[in-house]
């Protein structure tokens, strides 16, 4: 039993052309299409074919509106307690927080410190104490 080329669609140049499932053969449509195409628009269509890979704005106002009230809250704090996940500390933290806190002191609570290993938890908060700031492992069991 022969099988027939599934329908697809060549789009760009100046008119979009059907092939398969027709009396065209696969290597004919191929012929046909570089007859057809016009070359010379391609990078015209990579722009429009590449539309919707482009880059997401993901930073909607909520999360700025956010940033700007705690700076200003930063701004009344003496000291800061912030928590983070002890599996990845690096990652769980706001980029900017460094500068925003400034000098003001800082508790950091590694919290899961259940799930990693005490030569893990040892190394960051010899990382963080090295830096001033004071670490607090904890775990959802409690101290």
């Amino acid at each position: 039993m022969k099988r027939e080329p599934k329908l697809f669609q060549i789009v760009g140049g100046k008119t979009a052309n059907w092939y398969g499932n027709g009396n065209m053969s696969s290597s004919n449509a191929a012929d046909s299409f570089e007859e057809e195409y016009d070359w010379a628009d391609i990078e015209a269509d990579l722009y429009h074919w590449t539309k919707t890979l482009r880059p997401v704005q993901w930073y909607p106002g909520h999360i700025a509106k956010t940033e700007r009230e705690l700076k200003e809250q930063l701004k009344l704090m003496d000291v800061v307690i912030e928590v983070r996940d002890a599996r990845i500390p690096m990652s769980t933290s706001h980029p900017h927080m460094d500068s925003w806190l400034g000098n003001r002191k800082r508790i950091l609570v590694l919290n899961r410190e259940d799930m990693i290993s005490t030569a893990d938890r040892n190394a960051w908060a010899d990382y963080y104490g090295r830096q001033g700031i004071k670490v607090v492992p904890m775990d959802s069991l409690g101290w």
